[in-house]
This record gives C-alpha cells, structure tokens and sequence, in this order.
C-alpha cells in the first residue's frame, strides 16, 4: 500500500474516531442537566434522565411502567400498539405551577400523539394543551403541533421530521400565555379576553367549569397514542 494512501485512510480513522466519540459523546453527557447560566436563571430539572421523582400517575396512582419507561436518559411514551389496550395512563408532575417557563425536548416516532398539558387541577387531565403529534390529513385547525388544542392554531413554524428533535416552549405570565416551537414563538394569547372566552365557548371545553380562569395547576405528558421521546424536561418558576 502507498504511504500517501495509508496516511489519508489513517487520517479518515482518527476524525471518524473524534466525530463518534468526542462531540456527540458529549452531547450525550449533556443531556438532562442544566449549565451554569441556567442554574443562575432559576431551571429546575423535572427529569434526570434516570428517575421520575418528580412524576405521578394522575388520579394518585402510580405511574404505569408499561406506557413510560427509560431508555438512554430518554423518557418514552410506549406506543399503543407495543402494550396492551388499557395499559396506560398520563404522568402528572408532583407540583403545581402558576407563573412558569417549560422546556422539554421531543422526538415523534412515526404515528404518534401526546401532548404538554398545563394548569391541570388535582383529580382532573383537563387543561391546556401544547399539542404534540404527527401530521395527519384528519387534522383540523388548532390540533397540530404546537397548537393550543381545540382552541388556537399556531403560526407557520420548522417542524423537524420524525426521528429527529424538537424543542417545545411553554411561558405562562399571569393571563399570558406563550407556546413556542424549536425557537421561535408560534402562539401568543391572553386567556382572560373576549376573544379566547369566546374560543372556548365554541370548543370542546365548552361545558367545563373555570376552564382556562385556574391560577396554577399540574403539568401533565399525555399517553395518548404514544410514540414520542422526551429528554432535558426542565422548568423555571417566574416569581
């Protein structure tokens, strides 16, 4: 073999090596944590990538292993199709939240359908909910990604594709509420206009006492129809 040959093989080895095994491992490493500048900002993390302290199945149960389970610091909604029919269940956090940001990164897997739900009240999985499913041609307005479901449709917006991530973006001040995807803001409302009042008049929440008037509640993952991945769940209180 030639010297010149040997020596471009060799050179191709080592970046090959420095690729898989140097910034990618350390993304990796970087999942699920909270850098200093976060630390200072006041996140919390949700999810460690190793436990759901900081989860509980609604209605005070416990978590149902068969819909969510660990895999590589990733939480995964289990699709329907890979457990039984009534082996399921949503997770709620453990805390209540008024004035928040919320993060979580999210990968869709195909057929897939959950959702962020928020100001969810003890005993109850109704609330707001930043949609989070694959498009479909059923879909009608205010029930694709991102959406406040039932209730606004969100702005043009970058979805990646399934099997890649996305960032989804929650900020509740007061009666403002913010629903942004992979950066840019794709929803803006103010829950206490006539506006919205008449939004939920006309949607499925019609007839559910003080919907969308709760000062704080739950934050709740959806098992719908499952198939999508979490990672880097984190939130900070607004004082």
């Amino acid at each position: 073999m030639k010297k010149g040959i040997f020596s471009s093989i060799v050179s191709m080895a080592i970046f090959s090596l420095i690729m898989n095994c140097g910034p990618a491992r350390q993304n990796i490493q970087n999942q699920n944590t909270l850098s200093d500048q976060e630390k200072k900002e006041g996140w919390q993390l949700l999810f460690d990538g190793k436990s759901l302290l900081n989860w509980t199945g609604t209605g005070n149960r416990e978590i149902a292993e068969a819909a969510w389970k660990i895999e590589n610091g990733i939480l995964v909604s289990v699709p329907a199709a890979e457990r039984s029919e009534k082996a399921g269940g949503d997770i709620i956090t453990k805390d209540q939240y008024s004035n928040f940001e919320f993060k979580t990164d999210f990968r869709i897997n195909g057929r897939a359908n959950s959702g962020i739900k928020y100001f969810i009240q003890p005993g109850s999985t109704i609330g707001f909910e930043y949609q989070i499913i694959d498009e479909r041609k059923e879909l009608t307005a205010a029930q694709h990604i991102a959406d406040l479901y039932d209730l606004i449709h969100s702005d043009s917006k970058h979805v990646n594709p399934a099997g890649e991530w996305n960032q989804a973006h929650i900020i509740v001040i007061g009666n403002n509420v913010e629903h942004w995807l992979n950066g840019e803001k794709v929803l803006e409302c103010d829950r206490d206009s006539e506006d919205f009042r008449a939004r939920i008049s006309k949607s499925k929440f019609k007839d559910e006492p003080d919907f969308g008037r709760f000062i704080k509640g739950h934050i709740l993952l959806q098992d719908h129809d499952g198939g999508v991945d979490f990672r880097n769940i984190k939130i900070k209180v607004i004082e």
